[in-house]
C-alpha cells in the first residue's frame, strides 16, 4: 500500500514510541554494522531522542510527518537495503559486510548465517503477506514499469522532497534548480518466493522512484539472477587496469586543456571589453 493517510491514520494510532520500538528492530536510528568506517546512524525520533536532542515535548502531529518517512525521520539507502533483507528473509538479519573472505595473517570473522530474528506477536504467514504486497507493487502498481515474467520481483518506489512546498502549492520540476529536484528511491528483493538479493537505489535530485531508481534495480536483479552465473562481470586485470589509468589520465588532460582555453578565452573578452569602455 503507498497511501500516505494510511500511514497516517496507523501512525497517529499507534503512537511515536510503538513506532520507534517496531522500527528499531529493523535496525533504524542504528548503524548497520558494516565493516566500513563512519557509518551515519540515522534518526529514529522518538520522545527520549527529542528531549534529549531539543528539550522538548513530542507533539502528536510530528509522528503523522515520520509515518511517511518525513520530519525528524533519516535513513540511510543502506539501512532501507538492510531492512529489505530482513522483511526478505522473514525477520531474520544478517550483518551486513565487504568482505567475502579472508587468507591473511589477521583472523576475521565473516558473517554468512543469520545472526538475530525480529520477534513480535504476529503470525509467520504476516512475512507473506507483506511479500505479496511489494511483488503487487511491480506487478501492477507503481512499480509495474520493470515487471518481468521471467521472476518475481518484490519492491517499492518511493520519492523523497528536497525542497518543501508552501501548503496549496504543487511540485513543479521545471520551476526550481535541479539541486533541489526530489530524490528517488527503490528498494525491493527477488526472487519473492526464495530471495537471493535485496538492495535500495536512491538517485539523488533525479526526481520519480519508478522512472528513475526502479529500472537501475531492475537491472542489478538481472544481473544476479538471469546472468551472473553465466556471464559474470569480472574485476580487470592488471593489464586493463593500466589502460583504464591511461585512458583516465588523457580524459583528465583534455578536460584540462579544455578549461584552460575557456578561461584564456573570457579573460581575454573581459580585456576587450574594459579597453573599450576605456575608450569611450
Amino acid at each position: 500500500m503507498s497511501v500516505d493517510t494510511y500511514y497516517y491514520k496507523l501512525a497517529y494510532e499507534m503512537g511515536i514510541q510503538r513506532l520507534h520500538d517496531w522500527m528499531a528492530r529493523f535496525g533504524f536510528g542504528e548503524p548497520t554494522g558494516i565493516d566500513l568506517p563512519n557509518e551515519k546512524s540515522g534518526i529514529m525520533p522518538s520522545p527520549k531522542w527529542k528531549k534529549d536532542t531539543y528539550d522538548k515535548g513530542w507533539l502528536p502531529g510530528e509522528t503523522i510527518s515520520v509515518s511517511i518517512g518525513q520530519g525528524y525521520f533519516l535513513a540511510t539507502p543502506l539501512q532501507i537495503a538492510n531492512a529489505t533483507a530482513m522483511t526478505a528473509n522473514k525477520g531474520y538479519h544478517i550483518t551486513p559486510h565487504l568482505l567475502k573472505s579472508s587468507d591473511g595473517a589477521a583472523q576475521v570473522n565473516v558473517i554468512t548465517k543469520p545472526d538475530g530474528k525480529i520477534e513480535y506477536n504476529g503470525k509467520p504467514s504476516d512475512w507473506l503477506r507483506m511479500h505479496d504486497a511489494m511483488e503487487e507493487t511491480v506487478k501492477a502498481g507503481t512499480g509495474r514499469g520493470i515487471y518481468t515474467p521471467r521472476y518475481r520481483i518484490a519492491g517499492k518506489t518511493g520519492t523523497a522532497q528536497v525542497k518543501s512546498i508552501a501548503q496549496g502549492k504543487r511540485y513543479d520540476k521545471s520551476a526550481i534548480d535541479k539541486r533541489h529536484w526530489d530524490h528517488a528511491w527503490f528498494n525491493g528483493f527477488a526472487p519473492v518466493e526464495n530471495p537471493e538479493i535485496a538492495l535500495a537505489v536512491l538517485v539523488e535530485n533525479g526526481g520519480g522512484g519508478s522512472v528513475v531508481a526502479a529500472p537501475i534495480g531492475r537491472a542489478l536483479f538481472d544481473y544476479w539472477i538471469l546472468q551472473r552465473k553465466n556471464d559474470p562481470i569480472l574485476p580487470p586485470t592488471a593489464d586493463q587496469l593500466k589502460v583504464i589509468k591511461r585512458q583516465k589520465a588523457f580524459e583528465k588532460l583534455m578536460r584540462d586543456a579544455q578549461r584552460e582555453k575557456e578561461e584564456k578565452a573570457l579573460k581575454e573578452k573581459a580585456e576587450v571589453e574594459a579597453a573599450t569602455t576605456t575608450s569611450e
